[in-house]
């Protein structure tokens, strides 16, 4: 190969690699904490309801899962930039910071009864 292309090719998978990276960064600014560990719990009025079941929050970046926590496509295309995201910058240790949204999806009465205290 010549020098020529050798560096057109290093220039384009260096473009690549920016526009990936650049384009999980405004997924991740957008995005939230989650329960990320639901299941069926009773309530006292005998129904049974999907609710987080002592797993904790996890950062969420915008379109990467579902409401209940699953993954969606994008999710698989990001997961070393994800991986990377959670272990060093969006940490479950600053759920209830006061500096990122936390999504809850019940309402607190819901909550009570199930004696849920965030992590």
């Amino acid at each position: 190969m010549k020098r020529k292309s050798l560096r057109k090719v290093i220039v384009a998978i260096g473009a690549v690699f920016l526009l990936y990276a650049a384009s999980y960064c405004v997924l991740s600014v957008n995005g939230h904490y989650q329960p990320f560990l639901f299941g069926l719990v009773q309530v006292p009025d005998g129904t049974a309801i999907m609710a987080p079941k002592g797993g904790g929050y996890r950062w969420s970046p915008k379109m990467l899962f579902s409401n209940d926590g699953s993954p969606r496509f994008l999710a698989y295309i990001y997961t070393p930039l994800y991986v990377l995201d959670f272990r060093l910058w969006h940490t479950d240790d600053l759920v209830h910071s006061g500096d990122y949204r936390v999504k809850d999806y019940f309402d607190h009465e819901t909550l009570s009864y199930l004696d849920y205290q965030p992590e």
